[in-house]
């Protein structure tokens, strides 16, 4: 800067201010291994939030079968009930 044709106070002055205002500009970027560091603390939730999710998923299949399996034993008795009511009233107008 002295010789750009600044004083050395100024020079010093200038100096001072601009490392001020890059040390502010910098406190809030990410570096490079905070980003690398964030891209690992990422996977590792991904990664939990997958197993998680997969878990749920073999719980709610496993649910499912159970709904079908009962709705086939429905089936079964609501035939049972509905072939009696209809021998019960062939029987009614047969007789």
């Amino acid at each position: 800067m002295r010789e750009a044709g600044f004083q050395e106070s100024q020079a010093k002055g200038v100096s001072a201010v601009l490392k001020e205002a890059l040390g502010v500009a910098s406190e809030g970027l990410a570096t490079k291994q905070d980003l690398r560091e964030l891209k690992v603390e990422l996977k590792t939730e991904i990664a939990a939030l997958d197993n998680k999710l997969s878990l749920e998923i073999s719980e709610l299949r496993g649910e499912i079968k159970s709904v079908r399996a009962e709705l086939g034993a429905m089936k079964w008795l609501i035939g049972t009930v509905l072939l009696g009511v209809l021998t019960i009233v062939a029987k009614l107008f047969l007789a």
